[in-house]
Formats: C-alpha cells, sequence, structure tokens
C-alpha cells in the first residue's frame, strides 16, 4: 500500500507568539525529554479526534519559537464508512486551512484488519514512509497519560510479563509523544477554551473491544470505588517497570551482530536459553526493529518457528518483521508492509 500526497507549501501561516498554560507545560516538557530540536521537520500522525487536533493547535504554535517545519499524515481504514471518510476530510481540511504538507493512506478493503495490532502495523509503516520522504526528525504521536493507563490494565489482562507492562517513552527511536504528562481531560480542557472542533470515533464507545471497557468501565470503577488517583499511579507503575534492566538480558545470555534493520544471533544460544529468559530475550530484541511493543502471542509464534526442526533454511514473516533460520544463526530483519 503506497501513501497518496497532497502537495502543499512547506511553512505554516503565521500565528501570533504567545503560549497559554498548557502549550507552555508541552514545550517544558519537550524541552525537559529532548524531544526535539530547533528547525526540526515534524510529522503530525493525526487522526482529527481531540488528542491529535490538539497536538496539531499546539504544535501550530510551538513552531514560531522552534521553527518547526510541519507535515500532517492521517490514515483511513474505511472501517466506519462515511464517517471514516468524513475523518480524512476534516483532516485534510486542516492541512489546508494551515497550508501544511498531507499525506493519505487509504487502505485497501481487502487489506484491512479489524485486529489492534494488524491496524498498529499498518500505521507505523506509512509512518515510516511519509518520514523518509519528507526528510523529518520525527513523528508526532497524541498519547497521553490515560492512554498509558489503559495499555498498562490491557496488557496486565493479557497477561503481559514485565516487559510487556513497561510505559510508552516520551521518545523513542523516531517517534515521540509529547502529551504523556498530560490527562485526556487536560487535553479536552484546552480544546474546549479555545473553542477548537474535533471528530468523534463512535467506535471509541463500543465496548465490545477491551480497551473500551477498561477506559469506560474499569478504570471509572477503580477510581470511584479504590484509588482515585488510579490513572496517576497506573502509568507512573508502567514508568517505573521501564527502569527494569531487561534489554541486559540481550548483552549478558548472547552475542547479537547488529546491521540496519537487522539482528542476527545464534539459534543454539537462544534455545539454550530458560524459556522465561528467551521470550523476555526475543521481545527486547525485537522492540529494537519495530515501533510498536510485541504481544506475548506474537513472540511466542516466533519462538515455535525458531524451534521448528522441519527445515535447514526456512523464512516466515510477522507484522513487517522477516525471520530468516540458516543453519546455526537466525536473522530478524523489519520489512515494509507493501
Amino acid at each position: 500500500m503506497k501513501p497518496s500526497q497532497v502537495s502543499r507549501p512547506s511553512s505554516s501561516k503565521k500565528l501570533p507568539l504567545k503560549f497559554n498554560a498548557f502549550e507552555k507545560r508541552v514545550l517544558a516538557f519537550g524541552t525537559e525529554q529532548t524531544l526535539w530540536h530547533k528547525n526540526d521537520t515534524l510529522v503530525l500522525a493525526l487522526s482529527g479526534g481531540a488528542d491529535s487536533t490538539a497536538l496539531l493547535h499546539i504544535f501550530l504554535t510551538l513552531a514560531h519559537k522552534e521553527n518547526f517545519r510541519l507535515v500532517i499524515a492521517h490514515v483511513n481504514y474505511g472501517l466506519r464508512g462515511t464517517e471514516s471518510s468524513g475523518d480524512a476530510s476534516f483532516v485534510e481540511g486542516l492541512a489546508t486551512k494551515y497550508s501544511l504538507p498531507f499525506h493519505l493512506l487509504t487502505v485497501k478493503k481487502t487489506d484491512r484488519k479489524k485486529d489492534e495490532a494488524s491496524l498498529r502495523a499498518i500505521r507505523y509503516d506509512f509512518f515510516s514512509q511519509v518520514l523518509k520522504k519528507e526528510k523529518a526528525t520525527a513523528v508526532v504521536l497524541g498519547h497521553h497519560k490515560d492512554d498509558q493507563a489503559e495499555t498498562f490494565l490491557l496488557r496486565l489482562l493479557r497477561g503481559s510479563g514485565a516487559t510487556g507492562l513497561q510505559a510508552m517513552q516520551p521518545k523513542r527511536d523516531f517517534y515521540i509523544r509529547p502529551f504523556l504528562f498530560a490527562t485526556r481531560k487536560e487535553i479536552r480542557h484546552y480544546l474546549t477554551s479555545k473553542s477548537i472542533p474535533f471528530r468523534n470515533d463512535s467506535s471509541n464507545i463500543d465496548t465490545r473491544y477491551l480497551r473500551n471497557k477498561i477506559r469506560h468501565e474499569l478504570i471509572p470503577l477503580l477510581e470511584n470505588d479504590y484509588q482515585s488517583n488510579i490513572t496517576n499511579i497506573l502509568a507512573d507503575t508502567a514508568l517505573r517497570l521501564s527502569e527494569t534492566p531487561v534489554a541486559s538480558l540481550k548483552t549478558l545470555s548472547l552475542s547479537v551482530l547488529e546491521k540496519k534493520n537487522s539482528l542476527t544471533f545464534s539459534l543454539a544460544e537462544l534455545l539454550a536459553l530458560p524459556s522465561s529468559t528467551r521470550l523476555v530475550f526475543l521481545r527486547s530484541i525485537l522492540s529494537e526493529l519495530l515501533p510498536y511493543p510485541i504481544s506475548q502471542s506474537l513472540s511466542r509464534e516466533i519462538e515455535k518457528a525458531l524451534k521448528s526442526t522441519k527445515n535447514k533454511v526456512s523464512q516466515v514473516s510477522f507484522r513487517g518483521l522477516k525471520i530468516t533460520k540458516k543453519g546455526a544463526t537466525v536473522t530478524l530483519q523489519k520489512i515494509s508492509l507493501d
């Protein structure tokens, strides 16, 4: 799948250089975490919803201080019919209004998969393409503290271990999250205070999806009956788990040859590890190749493929990753989803 592009002039319309309280907090957080540098080209991942729309307006303001060049990227999965088309039109309208380059990926009907991991893989592959095409420094994502807490509970309920429960980071590879310090309520207050319109995704209230059930039922229950500060506690717990040095397993247990977009290691050394250590190792090195977390079930699928004795040479692909087993070595290589 190739993204389409609508060309726009590269500079945004001039806005008055005056920050409100929330914009100052975003600037302070970004500076503290070194999320960007002056003169960066940044790709804003916009869905049209509240969080990403707030992201756009804040970065339009910050651009005048930091001299950013801003680019907009949007994915239309087409899963909600006219509502999805309306989101795409809304985001393109913002690009037109502020004279920003606009990239659109419309997912073909035959490529649509409703599971979260597949959609995420498509999304991040597209962002990677736009990043390269625009020679951008980073892709800006609108994840916030509530997302952090919901993700922690989601993975906990699915049986994730310590690695899977780790927090999203403000900066990882070419992806930055300048809203991780803020709650959903604070972002909505920012939009309301400036009378900024945004789109509502009707699927976000469908409690057949586990994430929505956690958001609309479990967290309010915990907040009302057990701990009023539950969102901050869960987000902070995920952050503390991120400080666990699981990455050291790679250097202590196996020797890994690193090349651009690939990692090669000894199959015998991998299989000699205890099962739990082997799983943590796989998830740790996979996180270096892919911009999104690897599920425990996927890492087990990969382990099963590696342990297979059917062929001396074999190749298997999983959601943007190619695994080549040849003789005594295994190579994990990042691939395009085209």
